[in-house]
Formats: structure tokens, C-alpha cells, sequence
């Protein structure tokens, strides 16, 4: 008989089963684990897929077979093929000769499936519980952080915000027990739920948890080891700066005379925090240089959306300026609170001249390798 355990992979956290001993009889394990370490998860899929049918069930391995097999699976997009697995573990789980001892993290399987191959109200439900009920328990899994994500994921594309305030708390929860190797996507699931919170009905706490969201992000930045890490958090570093300054000023349009605003709310502005080294050493300002430009956007105009009324966008961009003030290219840095409110102001930059700044130092220059430029507008 056969003993199998399990490999962890230490980037994605991707466990396989790992054959012990030389010379065992099912080779199609080995191809198992083989294609798992090589991150071949169709071919691991497939390898399951042949092994399983002569697999003995009476093996104490049973359950951890199913759960790997399962998780590849769902890795591959066969969500049927992970659908069956888990099915079998939560009808035959409790009575295998070795019942299964992770009962709840194995009923996340067939929710995860289900979703999968057909989400609506029932099955977004049934992942949600199991996926509460995982919570419950310590560690996480590698299924449970990719069922989280998929989850609020769809609840943000659904534009269901109190779903996706409830669903990303949930992922951003489960998804930091992890620790360092998926804090980037532990953050992204936290921002997700601040920034839903905005959408589901603005209140002061949802700029605090996004100003404590891009924090965390800073921190995370400063922790981090290699410029490459670094640059990873960078996106979603300057999306947050860009929610909380569209955040100041709309609670601040709140308070004026003929605002659509409903609820006047007054928020404490809060400093953000700066990260430790540059993020982009490049876009320091040298002594021969104009400390702040000035660039004509008059009549610019803003896409609009029926979705996004009495909201207020903002755009942070990083703009290679010449000698002249003319913009030779440019990086959108950050866009709120879609992405497509950054076109406008991409198709002016070539039409548009920087100059100093008034009280700037006569003769300053006004090139720059990279200006990170910040813009805010209503569309209240």
C-alpha cells in the first residue's frame, strides 16, 4: 500500500502529493506531483483524472488525495473534475477507514466548483458560508485564498457593494494568514473592501480605512527587499493615495452651499504615510530645477457615468517633461474611480505646456525624468 504526503510550494503556496519510497506501483502519482512542481496544472488535472478511478479508497491518504487532486483541478479550470472530488469528500469524508480530519477546509472544495461553473445567488451563498466556516478554523489553504478572491471579485463586478465590502473583508482576513509571500494580494482584497464600503454609502470610516489601508501598504513597501518587490506594490500604493485624496474632497464638496451631496460628513484629514526610500529615485527634484510646474487643462473634460455621480475622480500620473515644458511620455500611475477617467487627460498631454509654478526661482528648469503629477475633479 501506498503513503503519500504533501509538498508545499513556497511562491504559491501550491500543495501537491508527494510519492514516498522508490519503485511504487502508481506511477500516475508521480506524474501528479511532477506536473504540480513544475506548475503544470492541466497536466496535473489529467494525471489525476487517470489515477483516481484505481486509487484505494481504503488507503489513510484517502482524503488528502481527494483535497490535491480537487485543488489542481480547480487550478486548471476542469471546475467539474474539482466539483466530483469534492463531492466525494463531503459524501464519503466522514466515513472513510482514515475519515478526513479537515472537514471544513474539504467543504470549500464543491463550494469553490459550484461557484464556479455557475455563480449566482444560491452558490455565491453556499462559498461564502464555507468559506465563513473556514475562518473558523487556523492556517489557510490554497483553495480557500483562490474561492476568497474569486468571490469578492464577483461581487465587485456585480457592483453589489455591501456583498463585496462582506466578501473582500473576508478574503483580506483569511488571505494574511498566509504572511509575507501573499501580502501584495492580501492588500489588494483590503483595499477592495474599504473602497466597496465608499461605493455601498459614504462614511467617515471608509476614509480611514483606506488611509489605514494605504498605510499598511507603505509598511509593506518598507519591508520589502529588492527594488523588484518594491515596484509589485507601487499600483495599488498610488490607487489608495488617489481614493483618499478623491475622499477628501468629496466629504469637503459635502459642506458646500448646493451640493448634491446628501449628508454633509466632516473627516479628519490625515497625513499619509511616505515610504522610507523614493519609490521612484528618479523623480526627485534637483537644485536646478523648479520645485512645482503649472500645466493648462482648461476645458478638459471628464467621461461620464451615470454610475459615478457625485463622485469626485483622481489621477496620478509619472511625466517625462523637456527643457520646453512639453510632455515626451507618460505612465498612468493610478486612475479613480475607474480607469477610463485617466483617457481625457492622457490625449491632452500632448497639448499641454508646463511652466513654473508662481514664486518659483527664476531660471529654474523645467525638465523633469519623472514628475509624479496628481489631479482631482468633481463630478458632482
Amino acid at each position: 500500500m501506498m503513503r503519500v504526503g504533501r509538498i508545499a510550494a513556497s511562491v504559491c503556496l501550491a500543495a501537491c502529493v508527494a510519492a514516498a519510497g522508490a519503485g511504487l506501483a502508481f506511477g500516475d502519482i508521480k506524474g501528479f506531483n511532477a506536473a504540480v512542481q513544475a506548475g503544470d496544472y492541466r497536466k496535473a488535472a489529467a494525471e489525476a483524472k487517470t489515477a483516481w478511478p484505481t486509487w484505494d479508497k481504503s488507503d489513510p491518504d484517502t482524503a488528502i488525495v481527494a483535497r490535491e487532486f480537487g485543488f489542481a483541478s480547480y487550478v486548471a479550470g476542469d471546475f467539474a473534475a474539482a466539483r466530483e472530488y469534492g463531492v466525494y469528500l463531503r459524501d464519503k469524508g466522514k466515513t472513510l477507514p482514515t475519515p478526513d480530519d479537515q472537514p471544513v477546509s474539504s467543504a470549500v472544495l464543491p463550494a469553490a466548483a459550484e461557484f464556479r461553473l455557475g455563480a449566482n445567488d444560491a452558490t455565491r451563498a453556499a462559498l461564502f458560508n464555507a468559506l465563513k466556516a473556514r475562518e473558523g478554523q487556523a492556517g489557510i489553504d490554497n483553495l480557500s485564498v483562490l474561492a476568497a478572491e474569486a468571490l469578492y471579485k464577483f461581487d465587485w463586478g456585480k457592483s453589489d457593494w455591501a456583498k463585496a465590502t462582506e466578501s473582500a473583508n473576508l478574503a483580506w482576513r483569511l488571505i494574511e494568514r498566509a504572511g509575507a509571500q501573499l501580502t501584495l494580494r492580501a492588500l489588494d482584497a483590503r483595499s477592495a473592501a474599504a473602497t466597496a464600503g465608499f461605493f455601498r454609502g459614504p462614511d467617515k470610516n471608509d476614509y480611514d480605512n483606506i488611509v489605514d489601508a494605504h498605510d499598511a501598504v507603505v509598511a509593506a513597501i518598507d519591508a520589502a527587499d529588492t527594488p523588484a518587490k518594491r515596484l509589485a506594490f507601487a499600483p495599488l500604493k498610488y490607487q489608495l493615495e488617489a481614493w483618499s485624496m478623491s475622499m477628501v474632497n468629496y466629504f469637503d464638496s459635502g459642506q458646500q452651499t448646493g451640493t448634491s451631496i446628501p449628508i454633509p460628513i466632516r473627516v479628519r484629514v490625515r497625513t499619509l504615510k511616505t515610504t522610507a526610500q523614493p519609490i521612484f529615485p528618479e523623480a526627485a527634484v534637483t537644485g536646478d530645477q523648479c520645485e512645482k510646474l503649472d500645466g493648462d487643462f482648461t476645458g478638459l473634460r471628464y467621461p461620464q457615468s451615470a454610475m459615478y455621480n457625485n463622485m469626485v475622480g483622481t489621477i496620478i500620473m509619472k511625466l517625462q517633461i523637456d527643457g520646453s515644458g512639453r510632455v515626451t511620455d507618460w505612465e498612468t500611475l493610478a486612475a479613480v474611480p475607474a480607469r477610463h477617467f485617466s483617457d481625457a487627460v492622457e490625449k491632452a498631454l500632448p497639448q499641454t505646456v508646463f511652466k513654473p509654478a508662481p514664486g518659483s526661482k527664476p531660471g529654474c528648469s523645467v525638465a523633469r525624468v519623472a514628475m509624479i503629477f496628481r489631479m482631482t475633479f468633481g463630478m458632482l
